[in-house]
Protein backbone atom coordinates (compact mmCIF):
# COMPACT_ATOMS: atom_id res chain seq x y z
CA UNK A 1 0.00 0.00 0.00
CA UNK A 2 3.12 2.27 0.97
CA UNK A 3 4.52 0.94 -2.43
CA UNK A 4 1.22 2.13 -4.35
CA UNK A 5 1.07 5.66 -3.09
CA UNK A 6 4.64 6.41 -3.36
CA UNK A 7 4.11 5.24 -7.41
CA UNK A 8 0.89 7.25 -7.59
CA UNK A 9 2.63 10.79 -6.79
CA UNK A 10 5.73 10.33 -8.93
CA UNK A 11 3.14 9.90 -11.61
CA UNK A 12 1.11 12.67 -10.71
CA UNK A 13 4.53 14.85 -10.24
CA UNK A 14 5.53 13.01 -14.19
CA UNK A 15 2.24 14.15 -15.29
CA UNK A 16 2.86 18.03 -13.96
CA UNK A 17 5.98 18.62 -15.68
CA UNK A 18 4.78 17.18 -18.63
CA UNK A 19 2.09 19.72 -19.07
CA UNK A 20 4.56 22.43 -18.05
CA UNK A 21 6.97 21.09 -20.99
CA UNK A 22 3.62 21.26 -23.40
CA UNK A 23 2.59 24.84 -22.17
CA UNK A 24 6.07 25.90 -23.19
CA UNK A 25 6.28 24.54 -26.20
CA UNK A 26 2.82 25.76 -27.15
CA UNK A 27 4.15 29.34 -26.11
CA UNK A 28 7.20 29.26 -28.52
CA UNK A 29 4.90 28.27 -31.23
CA UNK A 30 2.37 31.21 -30.55
CA UNK A 31 5.50 33.61 -30.20
CA UNK A 32 6.97 32.19 -33.46
CA UNK A 33 4.19 32.92 -35.77
CA UNK A 34 4.33 36.56 -34.32
CA UNK A 35 6.39 38.63 -36.44
CA UNK A 36 7.43 40.83 -33.61
CA UNK A 37 10.58 40.75 -32.13
CA UNK A 38 9.54 39.02 -28.58
CA UNK A 39 12.00 37.95 -26.51
CA UNK A 40 12.16 37.02 -22.00
CA UNK A 41 15.37 37.85 -19.59
CA UNK A 42 15.70 37.36 -16.28
CA UNK A 43 16.08 40.06 -13.40
CA UNK A 44 20.62 40.33 -14.92
CA UNK A 45 18.94 40.93 -18.79
CA UNK A 46 20.04 37.51 -19.60
CA UNK A 47 18.04 35.82 -22.66
CA UNK A 48 15.89 33.13 -21.32
CA UNK A 49 13.44 32.82 -23.83
CA UNK A 50 12.98 34.45 -27.88
CA UNK A 51 11.10 33.87 -30.31
CA UNK A 52 11.96 33.18 -33.85
CA UNK A 53 11.88 37.07 -35.24
CA UNK A 54 14.59 37.57 -32.45
CA UNK A 55 16.14 34.11 -33.55
CA UNK A 56 16.72 36.60 -36.96
CA UNK A 57 18.05 39.93 -35.44
CA UNK A 58 20.53 38.33 -33.14
CA UNK A 59 21.53 35.57 -35.76
CA UNK A 60 20.99 32.47 -34.04
CA UNK A 61 19.54 29.14 -34.61
CA UNK A 62 16.96 28.87 -31.71
CA UNK A 63 15.98 30.54 -28.53
CA UNK A 64 18.91 28.18 -26.64
CA UNK A 65 21.43 29.42 -28.69
CA UNK A 66 21.04 32.67 -27.69
CA UNK A 67 20.03 31.53 -23.64
CA UNK A 68 22.11 32.90 -20.86
CA UNK A 69 23.51 35.71 -22.99
CA UNK A 70 22.85 39.43 -22.61
CA UNK A 71 22.50 42.41 -25.14
CA UNK A 72 26.57 42.52 -25.29
CA UNK A 73 26.96 39.33 -27.20
CA UNK A 74 25.08 40.58 -30.48
CA UNK A 75 24.56 44.17 -30.23
CA UNK A 76 27.36 47.41 -30.43
CA UNK A 77 28.40 48.46 -27.25
CA UNK A 78 26.65 51.53 -27.42
CA UNK A 79 23.16 50.58 -27.97
CA UNK A 80 23.60 47.28 -25.53
CA UNK A 81 24.94 49.63 -22.66
CA UNK A 82 21.54 51.82 -23.56
CA UNK A 83 18.91 48.83 -23.44
CA UNK A 84 21.10 47.09 -19.91
CA UNK A 85 20.64 50.27 -18.15
CA UNK A 86 16.53 50.64 -19.47
CA UNK A 87 16.02 47.07 -18.21
CA UNK A 88 18.03 47.81 -15.19
CA UNK A 89 15.98 50.68 -14.31
CA UNK A 90 12.40 48.71 -15.19
CA UNK A 91 13.86 45.82 -12.47
CA UNK A 92 14.57 48.49 -10.01
CA UNK A 93 11.58 50.60 -10.18
CA UNK A 94 8.97 48.13 -11.77
CA UNK A 95 8.58 51.27 -14.49
CA UNK A 96 8.55 50.12 -18.00
CA UNK A 97 9.77 51.61 -21.06
CA UNK A 98 6.91 52.29 -23.67
CA UNK A 99 7.22 52.90 -27.31
CA UNK A 100 11.24 53.55 -27.30
CA UNK A 101 12.35 54.13 -30.51
CA UNK A 102 15.89 52.38 -31.26
CA UNK A 103 18.42 52.03 -34.53
CA UNK A 104 19.56 48.57 -33.97
CA UNK A 105 22.11 46.59 -36.01
CA UNK A 106 21.18 43.00 -37.08
CA UNK A 107 23.42 40.06 -37.71
CA UNK A 108 23.57 40.78 -40.94
CA UNK A 109 24.84 43.89 -40.51
CA UNK A 110 21.62 45.89 -41.91
CA UNK A 111 20.50 48.70 -39.72
CA UNK A 112 16.48 48.65 -38.65
CA UNK A 113 14.50 50.98 -36.89
CA UNK A 114 12.21 49.69 -34.26
CA UNK A 115 9.83 50.65 -31.38
CA UNK A 116 10.45 48.95 -28.05
CA UNK A 117 8.55 48.38 -25.03
CA UNK A 118 9.66 46.41 -21.71
CA UNK A 119 7.68 45.21 -18.75
CA UNK A 120 8.88 43.45 -15.68
CA UNK A 121 7.95 40.06 -14.63
CA UNK A 122 6.41 39.86 -11.18
CA UNK A 123 6.49 36.33 -9.43
CA UNK A 124 3.35 35.22 -7.30
CA UNK A 125 4.39 37.15 -4.69
CA UNK A 126 4.81 40.96 -7.02
CA UNK A 127 8.62 40.43 -6.65
CA UNK A 128 10.23 41.25 -10.21
CA UNK A 129 12.40 38.49 -11.34
CA UNK A 130 12.89 39.33 -14.92
CA UNK A 131 11.98 41.32 -17.86
CA UNK A 132 9.79 40.87 -20.97
CA UNK A 133 9.81 42.71 -24.50
CA UNK A 134 8.82 43.17 -27.42
CA UNK A 135 9.87 45.06 -30.97
CA UNK A 136 8.33 46.51 -33.79
CA UNK A 137 10.51 46.92 -36.98
CA UNK A 138 9.10 50.33 -38.06
CA UNK A 139 11.50 51.32 -40.66
CA UNK A 140 9.68 51.60 -43.67
CA UNK A 141 7.36 53.83 -41.97
CA UNK A 142 10.38 55.43 -40.46
CA UNK A 143 11.80 56.44 -44.10
CA UNK A 144 8.52 57.19 -45.43
CA UNK A 145 8.36 60.10 -42.54
CA UNK A 146 11.59 60.78 -43.50
CA UNK A 147 10.91 61.32 -46.96
CA UNK A 148 7.75 63.07 -46.51
CA UNK A 149 9.80 65.35 -43.92
CA UNK A 150 12.39 65.89 -46.63
CA UNK A 151 9.40 66.70 -49.64
CA UNK A 152 7.83 68.90 -47.12
CA UNK A 153 11.25 70.42 -46.87
CA UNK A 154 11.42 70.94 -50.22
CA UNK A 155 7.80 71.82 -50.52
CA UNK A 156 8.91 74.97 -48.08
CA UNK A 157 12.20 75.68 -50.03
CA UNK A 158 10.42 75.54 -53.39
CA UNK A 159 7.88 78.27 -51.80
CA UNK A 160 9.98 80.55 -50.28
CA UNK A 161 11.92 80.47 -53.63
CA UNK A 162 8.90 80.72 -55.69
CA UNK A 163 8.04 83.87 -53.11
CA UNK A 164 10.63 85.10 -54.25
CA UNK A 165 10.33 84.65 -57.73
CA UNK A 166 7.07 86.52 -57.53
CA UNK A 167 8.36 89.65 -55.52
CA UNK A 168 11.40 89.66 -58.49
CA UNK A 169 8.77 89.14 -60.93
CA UNK A 170 6.81 92.07 -59.67
CA UNK A 171 9.84 94.33 -59.69
CA UNK A 172 11.05 93.17 -62.92
CA UNK A 173 7.29 94.11 -64.09
CA UNK A 174 7.86 97.68 -62.51
CA UNK A 175 11.15 98.22 -64.20
CA UNK A 176 9.73 96.62 -67.65
CA UNK A 177 6.33 99.00 -67.14
CA UNK A 178 9.06 101.96 -66.57
CA UNK A 179 11.30 100.89 -69.61
CA UNK A 180 7.61 101.06 -71.77
CA UNK A 181 7.29 104.30 -70.37
CA UNK A 182 10.59 105.25 -71.33
CA UNK A 183 10.21 103.96 -74.74
CA UNK A 184 7.03 105.54 -75.60
CA UNK A 185 9.13 108.71 -74.51
CA UNK A 186 11.94 107.94 -76.51
CA UNK A 187 9.52 106.90 -79.49
CA UNK A 188 7.70 109.93 -79.32
CA UNK A 189 10.78 112.12 -79.16
CA UNK A 190 12.25 110.58 -82.49
CA UNK A 191 8.46 111.07 -84.21
CA UNK A 192 9.59 115.07 -83.34
CA UNK A 193 13.23 114.08 -84.72
CA UNK A 194 11.79 112.52 -87.95
CA UNK A 195 9.54 115.52 -88.28
CA UNK A 196 12.32 118.14 -87.57
CA UNK A 197 14.36 115.87 -89.86
CA UNK A 198 11.61 115.61 -92.83
CA UNK A 199 10.72 119.51 -93.10
CA UNK A 200 14.00 121.75 -91.63
CA UNK A 201 16.80 119.31 -92.75
CA UNK A 202 15.71 118.61 -96.28
CA UNK A 203 14.46 122.34 -96.77
CA UNK A 204 17.93 123.51 -97.18
CA UNK A 205 18.43 120.88 -99.55
CA UNK A 206 15.64 121.69 -101.76
CA UNK A 207 16.79 124.98 -101.94
CA UNK A 208 20.25 124.40 -103.05
CA UNK A 209 19.17 122.20 -105.63
CA UNK A 210 16.53 124.95 -106.99
CA UNK A 211 19.11 127.39 -107.06
CA UNK A 212 21.43 125.72 -108.55
CA UNK A 213 19.33 124.13 -111.53
CA UNK A 214 17.99 128.35 -111.52
CA UNK A 215 22.08 128.90 -111.74
CA UNK A 216 22.44 126.77 -114.63
CA UNK A 217 19.67 127.31 -116.69
CA UNK A 218 19.43 131.18 -116.54
CA UNK A 219 23.31 131.66 -116.60
CA UNK A 220 24.33 128.73 -118.94
CA UNK A 221 25.72 130.80 -121.59
CA UNK A 222 28.55 132.62 -119.13
CA UNK A 223 29.52 129.42 -117.40
CA UNK A 224 32.33 127.29 -119.28
CA UNK A 225 32.11 123.47 -119.21
CA UNK A 226 33.79 123.02 -115.66
CA UNK A 227 31.63 125.88 -113.76
CA UNK A 228 28.50 123.44 -115.42
CA UNK A 229 30.06 119.93 -114.17
CA UNK A 230 30.29 121.61 -111.03
CA UNK A 231 27.09 122.79 -110.93
CA UNK A 232 25.47 119.05 -112.07
CA UNK A 233 27.50 117.50 -109.32
CA UNK A 234 25.99 119.75 -106.74
CA UNK A 235 23.07 118.84 -107.62
CA UNK A 236 23.56 114.76 -107.89
CA UNK A 237 24.96 115.38 -104.56
CA UNK A 238 21.78 117.40 -103.40
CA UNK A 239 19.26 114.41 -104.44
CA UNK A 240 21.67 111.63 -103.45
CA UNK A 241 21.45 113.19 -99.93
CA UNK A 242 17.90 113.84 -99.95
CA UNK A 243 17.41 109.93 -101.43
CA UNK A 244 19.30 109.00 -98.12
CA UNK A 245 17.59 111.17 -95.71
CA UNK A 246 14.19 109.46 -97.21
CA UNK A 247 15.63 106.07 -96.87
CA UNK A 248 16.84 106.84 -93.02
CA UNK A 249 13.04 108.28 -92.68
CA UNK A 250 11.78 104.97 -94.02
CA UNK A 251 13.81 102.71 -92.10
CA UNK A 252 13.05 104.47 -88.82
CA UNK A 253 8.97 104.26 -89.05
CA UNK A 254 9.57 100.03 -89.38
CA UNK A 255 8.26 99.19 -86.73
CA UNK A 256 6.85 102.61 -85.60
CA UNK A 257 4.48 103.50 -87.70
CA UNK A 258 1.26 102.64 -87.19
CA UNK A 259 -0.89 100.29 -89.83
CA UNK A 260 -3.60 97.95 -89.91
CA UNK A 261 -3.04 94.38 -90.32
CA UNK A 262 -5.32 93.11 -93.06
CA UNK A 263 -5.73 90.36 -95.43
CA UNK A 264 -3.39 90.60 -98.23
CA UNK A 265 -4.09 89.42 -101.91
CA UNK A 266 0.05 89.33 -102.89
CA UNK A 267 -0.83 88.54 -106.45
CA UNK A 268 -3.03 92.00 -106.36
CA UNK A 269 -0.18 93.20 -104.33
CA UNK A 270 2.88 92.34 -107.05
CA UNK A 271 0.38 93.83 -109.67
CA UNK A 272 0.73 97.21 -108.08
CA UNK A 273 4.28 97.58 -107.83
CA UNK A 274 4.76 96.40 -111.02
CA UNK A 275 2.88 99.56 -112.31
CA UNK A 276 4.36 101.72 -109.51
CA UNK A 277 7.75 100.27 -111.36
CA UNK A 278 6.83 100.61 -114.73
CA UNK A 279 9.08 103.30 -116.02
CA UNK A 280 12.11 101.79 -114.50
CA UNK A 281 10.83 97.88 -116.02
CA UNK A 282 10.40 99.67 -120.09
CA UNK A 283 13.66 101.72 -119.28
CA UNK A 284 15.55 98.29 -118.80
CA UNK A 285 13.39 96.04 -120.91
CA UNK A 286 13.03 93.92 -117.60
CA UNK A 287 9.74 91.31 -116.61
CA UNK A 288 8.70 90.58 -113.31
CA UNK A 289 6.86 86.80 -112.96
CA UNK A 290 4.75 85.51 -110.30
CA UNK A 291 1.72 82.67 -110.18
CA UNK A 292 -0.59 81.58 -107.38
CA UNK A 293 0.64 83.58 -104.39
CA UNK A 294 -1.35 82.98 -101.37
CA UNK A 295 -3.41 85.58 -99.19
CA UNK A 296 -1.94 86.54 -96.19
CA UNK A 297 -2.76 88.68 -92.90
CA UNK A 298 0.15 91.16 -92.67
CA UNK A 299 0.90 95.16 -93.00
CA UNK A 300 -0.01 96.19 -96.87
CA UNK A 301 2.51 99.52 -96.66
CA UNK A 302 5.65 97.39 -95.46
CA UNK A 303 5.11 94.08 -96.77
CA UNK A 304 5.05 96.14 -100.41
CA UNK A 305 8.04 98.18 -99.53
CA UNK A 306 10.41 94.85 -99.18
CA UNK A 307 9.28 93.28 -102.05
CA UNK A 308 8.99 96.51 -104.01
CA UNK A 309 12.59 97.38 -102.97
CA UNK A 310 13.60 93.62 -104.44
CA UNK A 311 12.29 93.74 -107.37
CA UNK A 312 13.84 97.39 -108.13
CA UNK A 313 17.48 95.60 -107.14
CA UNK A 314 16.84 92.68 -109.71
CA UNK A 315 15.85 94.89 -112.16
CA UNK A 316 18.72 97.15 -111.37
CA UNK A 317 21.75 95.06 -110.80
CA UNK A 318 21.20 93.26 -113.89
CA UNK A 319 23.15 92.98 -116.99
CA UNK A 320 21.07 90.79 -118.93
CA UNK A 321 19.65 92.00 -122.15
CA UNK A 322 16.13 90.98 -120.85
CA UNK A 323 16.28 91.47 -117.25
CA UNK A 324 13.89 89.00 -115.16
CA UNK A 325 12.53 88.83 -111.65
CA UNK A 326 9.85 85.48 -110.35
CA UNK A 327 8.37 85.62 -107.38
CA UNK A 328 7.11 82.17 -105.93
CA UNK A 329 5.54 81.10 -102.06
CA UNK A 330 6.20 77.69 -100.64
CA UNK A 331 3.08 77.47 -97.90
CA UNK A 332 4.83 75.23 -94.50
CA UNK A 333 2.51 74.56 -91.66
CA UNK A 334 3.21 77.85 -89.90
CA UNK A 335 4.69 79.94 -92.08
CA UNK A 336 5.30 80.95 -95.81
CA UNK A 337 8.37 80.73 -97.76
CA UNK A 338 8.66 83.63 -100.32
CA UNK A 339 11.15 83.72 -102.72
CA UNK A 340 12.63 86.37 -105.05
CA UNK A 341 15.23 85.37 -107.67
CA UNK A 342 16.38 87.12 -110.41
CA UNK A 343 18.97 86.59 -113.10
CA UNK A 344 21.45 89.43 -112.45
CA UNK A 345 24.93 90.11 -111.90
CA UNK A 346 25.16 88.03 -108.59
CA UNK A 347 26.89 88.30 -105.24
CA UNK A 348 30.08 87.30 -104.05
CA UNK A 349 29.84 85.02 -100.63
CA UNK A 350 32.26 87.07 -98.84
CA UNK A 351 29.93 90.36 -99.12
CA UNK A 352 26.85 88.43 -97.86
CA UNK A 353 27.25 89.97 -93.90
CA UNK A 354 27.81 93.21 -95.24
CA UNK A 355 24.13 93.45 -97.60
CA UNK A 356 21.59 94.42 -95.03
CA UNK A 357 23.64 96.84 -93.41
CA UNK A 358 22.66 100.44 -93.71
CA UNK A 359 24.02 102.46 -96.77
CA UNK A 360 26.62 99.33 -97.75
CA UNK A 361 27.19 99.73 -101.38
CA UNK A 362 29.59 97.16 -103.62
CA UNK A 363 29.83 99.24 -106.70
CA UNK A 364 30.35 102.45 -107.30
CA UNK A 365 28.03 104.99 -107.31
CA UNK A 366 28.41 105.78 -111.33
CA UNK A 367 27.67 102.21 -111.78
CA UNK A 368 24.63 101.73 -110.24
CA UNK A 369 22.39 104.24 -108.47
CA UNK A 370 21.08 104.17 -105.21
CA UNK A 371 21.70 105.23 -101.74
CA UNK A 372 22.58 101.35 -100.30
CA UNK A 373 19.77 101.15 -97.92
CA UNK A 374 17.00 98.76 -100.26
CA UNK A 375 18.53 95.66 -98.58
CA UNK A 376 18.75 96.94 -94.76
CA UNK A 377 14.98 98.35 -95.08
CA UNK A 378 14.13 94.77 -96.13
CA UNK A 379 15.81 93.11 -93.12
CA UNK A 380 14.09 95.44 -90.72
CA UNK A 381 10.94 94.60 -92.24
CA UNK A 382 11.45 91.09 -91.72
CA UNK A 383 12.77 91.80 -88.39
CA UNK A 384 9.49 93.75 -87.49
CA UNK A 385 7.29 90.70 -88.67
CA UNK A 386 9.32 87.69 -86.78
CA UNK A 387 10.73 86.83 -90.02
CA UNK A 388 13.74 85.77 -91.43
CA UNK A 389 15.24 87.14 -94.88
CA UNK A 390 18.81 85.81 -96.67
CA UNK A 391 20.24 85.45 -99.81
CA UNK A 392 21.78 82.35 -102.01
CA UNK A 393 23.82 84.07 -104.99
CA UNK A 394 26.79 83.77 -107.23
CA UNK A 395 28.89 85.87 -108.93
CA UNK A 396 27.25 86.01 -112.44
CA UNK A 397 24.19 83.60 -112.22
CA UNK A 398 22.11 85.96 -110.04
CA UNK A 399 20.08 85.76 -106.80
CA UNK A 400 18.08 84.52 -104.84
CA UNK A 401 16.47 86.57 -101.64
CA UNK A 402 14.39 84.58 -99.30
CA UNK A 403 11.71 85.77 -96.70
CA UNK A 404 10.20 83.36 -94.20
CA UNK A 405 7.00 85.36 -93.01
CA UNK A 406 5.27 83.57 -89.69
CA UNK A 407 1.03 83.18 -90.41
CA UNK A 408 0.77 84.42 -87.49
CA UNK A 409 1.85 87.60 -87.12
CA UNK A 410 2.64 89.29 -84.30
CA UNK A 411 3.40 93.39 -84.05
CA UNK A 412 4.24 96.20 -82.13
CA UNK A 413 2.52 99.38 -82.23
CA UNK A 414 0.04 97.97 -84.53
CA UNK A 415 -3.52 98.77 -84.77
CA UNK A 416 -4.78 94.81 -85.40
CA UNK A 417 -8.01 94.73 -87.43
Amino acid sequence: MHRSSRYSKEKDLLEIVSSRFKELDLLQVLMDNIPDTIYFKDEKSRFILINKAQCEILGVKNSKEAYGKTDFDFFTPEHAKDAWEDEQRIVATGIPVVGKIERIRRADGKFRWVTCTKVPIRDKNGIIIGIAGISRDITELREAEESLRRSEEALREANKSLEQKCIELAKLKEEVEEANRTLQQSNADLENYTYIVSHDLRAPLRAIKAFSTFLAEDYKDKLDENAQEYIRRIVNAVSNMDAMIEDLLLLSRVGRKYTNVEEVNMNQLIDEIIIDLEPIIKKRNGVVKYDNLPKIRTQRVWIKQFFMNLIDNGLKFNQSEKPTVEISCEEKENEYLFKVKDNGIGIDKKYFDRLFKIFERLHKEDEYEGTGAGLAICKKIADHFGGKVWVESEVGKGSTFYLLLPKNLNVDNTNLN
